[in-house]
């Protein structure tokens, strides 16, 4: 059957001499992966829709016998170009794709996620000091959606005594203080980080206030906490390529 979705386009690759297979998040499917029929040839009818951050409403053959569906048409809902003229803003909207691919199951879908993912990524393409807080509040909307909430709120009286240099360790498992710390279990974090992150679980991309930005060091530290924890939850191994672009 014919049918017709809101989507966020997660990656494209090349498929044959002149096809194109791209994974989208969509708001009615979920994670989805199609097939875009000629989409590398000069007569390319899906132009630059077809392309990783796009937002944009995609209409495909959808088959119950495959996972794999022919997409139809594809067009932008809004083009978010300021993206691709940011490189550290087009790499935190790549890195947040990666996510998706590496937590979502085919076919499970959230208009929850779907909604905050489009909120961050038009916050983002008009971002420029606040760009690594916002992504690191998409992960957090991200772990809360997926089951796993962080709350790292309980640490604030603790943080009071510590030295501002020093890190506190973390059990991946609930987000307790580890008072030993085991690489295949734990994490560590500074303590002028958590400071910034105390209140994340709370914030909303409707309104979105930060106290202080988060700079690109405590993102990168951020941001593969995430990548462990989901790592640890999930049973699933796997790494952000993305990131090492902005190390």
């Amino acid at each position: 059957m014919i049918v017709k979705s809101e989507a966020v386009v997660l990656q494209v690759r090349q498929f044959g001499d002149s096809s194109k297979i791209a994974i989208l998040y969509s708001k009615e499917y979920g994670k989805i992966s199609v097939i875009a029929k000629g989409a590398f040839t000069a007569k390319n009818k899906f132009g630059g829709a077809l392309s990783p951050l796009s937002y944009v409403n995609a209409i495909f053959y959808k088959k119950s016998s495959t996972d794999l569906h022919l997409l139809k048409e594809i067009e932008l809902i809004k083009p978010l170009t300021k993206l691709s003229d940011n490189y550290e803003n087009l790499l935190l909207g790549l890195t947040t794709c990666e996510f998706l691919l590496n937590t979502q199951l085919e076919y499970s879908a959230s208009e929850e996620l779907f909604v905050n993912l489009v909120n961050y990524l038009q916050l983002l393409n008009n971002s420029k000091e606040e760009n690594y807080s916002l992504t690191s509040l998409f992960l957090f909307k991200l772990s809360e959606l997926i089951g796993f909430l962080v709350d790292f709120s309980f640490v604030k009286e603790y943080l009071n005594s510590c030295n501002a240099n020093s890190h506190i360790s973390f059990f991946l498992d609930d987000i307790s203080i580890a008072t030993k710390f085991n690489s295949n279990y734990c994490y560590n974090f500074k303590t002028t980080t958590l400071v910034k992150l105390l209140d994340y679980h709370q914030k909303s991309f409707y309104s979105p206030t930060f106290t202080s930005y988060l700079t690109k060091d405590e993102f990168i530290e951020v941001a593969f906490f995430f990548n462990n924890f989901f790592v640890f939850h999930l049973s699933k191994k796997f790494s952000i390529k993305s990131l090492s672009l902005l190390v």
